[in-house]
């Protein structure tokens, strides 16, 4: 029993490091969590492997966050295992190359993952959140997607358009009952490290005021504030969880 308790969520990129602790949160707060993966079978048969040793109720399933076709097995499995509330979308994944070095392919799979895979989620999860007229989404943003980024700007505009799409979700899907937030993180200490390594990640810890990256963790608490049935009054925002990074 938990808080959550007879509430269902989707968690898409589960396996990665903001994923996997936002689907662990929610877990632990007593939701039935369908966890998503693409890629990477042995950290979803970790995640597996260690939610059930806890005790906690995770599902965890293959799809493609940018293929309509994925969305729906999710969102259904959710649907049967208690009243699907919860949607975060946390697939995606960094990408580092001037303009002129990101091809046309490149840039259309990072719009079609973080931006698609964001549409096609809500797509297939608002339906039932209408018929009960509640429901919460978030989405994982970037700094980056609000202020741009020299050498990311394929990644910055995908995130800077799931940005529009949380802030137009909200107001299309507000008068149902249904919140929808982004949480926009700075450096995490998660994923690959960027081009210069160590350099690169010393001197963004220097910029940012806080002096540190931030955990996976922190942004999962970010998020499971977000989803909270509390949070109803909080809806369109672009929440940064940056250190802050000016």
């Amino acid at each position: 029993m938990g808080p959550l308790a007879g509430q269902s969520a989707v968690v898409t990129g589960a396996t990665g490091g903001i994923g996997r602790a936002v689907a662990w949160s929610l877990a632990a707060d007593g939701a039935f969590v369908v966890a998503t993966f693409h890629r990477d079978a042995c950290a979803a048969q970790r995640l597996r492997a260690e939610a059930e040793a806890s005790g906690l109720r995770v599902l965890v399933m293959p799809a493609d966050a940018g293929d309509p076709a994925s969305a729906r097995p999710p969102v259904a499995a959710a649907e049967g295992g208690g009243k699907l509330s919860i949607l975060v979308h946390a697939a995606g994944a960094p990408f580092y190359g001037l303009v002129q070095d990101t091809g046309a392919d490149a840039f259309h799979e990072l719009w079609r993952t973080h931006v698609g895979g964001a549409f096609e989620l809500v797509r297939a999860g608002a339906p039932g959140m209408i018929r009960r007229r509640y429901g919460r989404i978030a989405f994982i943003g970037s700094l980056w997607g609000s202020r741009g980024a020299a050498g990311e700007s394929a990644y910055a505009a995908a995130k800077g358009g799931l940005h529009a799409l949380a802030r137009s979700l909200a107001q299309e899907l507000g008068p149902s009952g249904i919140t929808v937030n982004v949480a926009a993180p700075g450096l995490i200490n998660s994923g690959p490290p960027p081009p210069g390594g160590e350099a690169t990640l010393e001197a963004f810890r220097a910029e940012t005021p806080v002096g540190r990256a931030g955990s996976p963790e922190e942004v999962a608490r970010l998020v499971r504030f977000l989803v909270d049935p509390g949070s109803g009054f909080i809806t369109g925002q672009i929440i940064g969880i940056d250190g802050g990074h000016p």
